[in-house]
């Protein structure tokens, strides 16, 4: 199995802003604001390759899904749950993860969050753009899981990927999903 590699899903202005030394990588001759998928990505009726239906029953096809392979179990969260809380704790894991989500730049990471236990995990909450465990005078970026304020550790990104949910569940179709 091919090892996984943490990865912030993000626009090209926000990553510039995180990390103004990072470098990119583009075809010759193309430039950033085309892409050859425009019209695979409008197409809601359009599902991989050579299309499939759509009979993907707890999400459409197209929906938008954070993925996570946590051990041997799989958990997705909808993108729309997302757009709507902001974040989502996943308490069960060991140790416990925290998704973040700015919907303005639509950039999602994973932490985990050690220390917290089931329990502590679920009184973190993220609030403009820090994530913060209650009780403690700690606090973390949360597209970078840097320590903003207080001592203590960076959090450590684990990988999450973006992906539509069809090409998810179709992978992984024990998947628990956060809606």
């Amino acid at each position: 199995m091919l090892d996984q590699f943490p990865a912030l899903h993000t626009t090209y202005d926000e990553f510039i802003k995180l990390y103004p030394d990072g470098l990119i990588l583009r075809k010759p001759g193309r430039g950033y604001a085309v892409s050859s998928y425009e019209s695979y990505f409008s197409d809601e009726t359009k599902l991989g390759i050579f299309g499939r239906p759509d009979n993907f029953q707890r999400l459409g096809g197209k929906d938008k899904v954070i993925g996570l392979r946590l051990g041997d179990n799989q958990t997705a969260v909808s993108e729309d749950y997302l757009q709507t809380n902001g974040y989502a704790v996943i308490p069960e894991a060991k140790p416990p993860v925290v998704i973040t989500f700015d919907s303005e730049t639509r950039t999602a990471a994973a932490f985990l969050l050690p220390g917290t236990g089931p329990t502590g995990a679920t009184k973190i909450r993220v609030e403009t753009g820090r994530i913060l465990l209650p009780g403690k005078n700690i606090s973390w970026d949360a597209k970078t899981g840097r320590v903003v304020e207080g001592g203590g550790d960076d959090l450590k990104m684990v990988p999450a990927i973006t992906s539509y949910w069809f090409a998810w569940i179709s992978f992984f179709p024990s998947t628990r999903l956060i809606k």
